[in-house]
């Protein structure tokens, strides 16, 4: 379970460590050269001077592969990282003043906090790109999950062309031939999910949820152990990656499943959805079966209570439908904007490119527009 999400995670800690080491040392080299006497003997950090007692467990932070990273970054080791990761060694950063010790601190190239050891420090978190990154791998780690797929699906259809994708989707798994009767293409987005999670993150509650891991982060996890005698007490850790998954447990139960079961009955994807799988989809399939069944000079025999051809009336009425999901469409564009293309010029589709969801045929079109 969250292995996208803590993929993430590992790789971004591994790269922050790393450059803020690699920071303070370009520091340390000009503060040497600078001829300052107090400069004299600054020596360039090393795995040794972060944790004495097992160096190789910081190498392995700073250069060691991804898998087994939350064992390489344990509590002792971030803590190491966050008292000597540090341009001064020697110059005092505590004060009672937090905003003064937090300058202080970043002034001297230090962390903040475990916290921002283990995920990154709290403005980039609750920044646009924070928030992308996050709920993109969150919520495709949740897709694969057979608990909560259904519900985040539902709740990304607020987005009309991820609701279009779902709906055919769906229909497309109750009956396979209906892709040769309709105007359904994988082509239509370059990535109707990340697209989705664009829109929730500018237009959804994603912001309030960001603010709730954050606080998360910063509190002591806490959890039930047992004792010498076999009695269950309470403890409580540091929320680091050697909680990984309990702490990803509990802010999604708390906090994201209540989100994604919300329902919201203004909703133009829902409301898309909904005509989709009741008209275009059932009743192309309907339609389907009926053209095959049923030979041209006999159609005029099956008629409706109106007296009309049942195979026309059923034809007007999904050209009705697809008409007003166009115009839906169209409308959320007014409303929002053109969701697509600002995620396919945003910083966030040169890092974010599914493989489920991502269309290379469309990706060629845009590029070419």
């Amino acid at each position: 379970m969250y292995e996208n999400l803590k993929k993430f995670f590992f790789t971004s800690a591994q790269q922050r460590i790393k450059v803020r080491v690699e920071q303070i040392n370009e520091e340390r080299t000009m503060l040497r050269q600078s001829g300052k006497i107090q400069y004299k003997n600054l020596k360039n950090l090393k795995a040794t001077h972060i944790y004495p007692n097992k160096p190789k467990l910081v190498k392995n932070v700073l250069d060691g592969a991804i898998e087994g990273f939350d064992n390489f970054l344990s509590s002792s080791v971030a803590g190491a990282i966050l008292k000597n990761v540090r341009l001064i060694p020697e110059r005092l950063t505590n004060s009672s003043d937090c905003i003064l010790e937090t300058k202080m601190k970043k002034e001297n190239l230090e962390f903040t906090s475990l916290a921002e050891v283990y995920w990154g420090d709290d403005e980039h978190l609750l920044s646009n790109e924070g928030q992308f990154s996050f709920f993109f791998y969150l919520f495709s780690d949740l897709l694969e999950s057979p608990e909560y797929s259904g519900k985040v699906e539902q709740f990304l259809i607020d987005y009309i062309p991820f609701a279009s994708y779902f709906a055919y989707e769906r229909g497309l798994k109750e009956n396979g031939d209906l892709i040769y009767y309709t105007n359904y293409s994988l082509d239509k987005n370059v990535d109707v999910f990340a697209e989705a999670v664009y829109y929730l993150c500018k237009f959804g509650s994603l912001q309030e949820l960001m603010e709730k891991f954050v606080e998360l982060i910063h509190s002591k996890f806490e959890y039930e152990s047992k004792d010498s005698i076999g009695r269950y007490i309470k403890k409580e850790t540091d929320t680091g990656f050697s909680v990984f998954e309990k702490i990803l447990d509990q802010f999604v139960k708390e906090f994201v499943l209540p989100l994604l079961e919300e329902i919201d009955p203004s909703s133009l994807g829902k409301r898309v959805y909904d005509i989709l799988v009741a008209d275009l989809i059932r009743m192309n399939s309907r339609l389907l079966y009926m053209e095959m069944s049923i030979s041209p000079e006999a159609r005029g025999y099956h008629s409706t209570m109106g007296e009309g051809v049942e195979m026309d009336v059923m034809q007007n009425l999904v050209d009705a439908s697809d008409a007003y999901v166009e115009e839906l469409h169209h409308v959320q564009i007014q409303m929002y904007g053109d969701i697509e293309s600002e995620y396919f010029n945003s910083q966030f589709f040169l890092l974010r490119q599914g493989e489920r969801y991502f269309s290379m045929n469309r990706f060629i079109d845009l590029s070419n527009e």
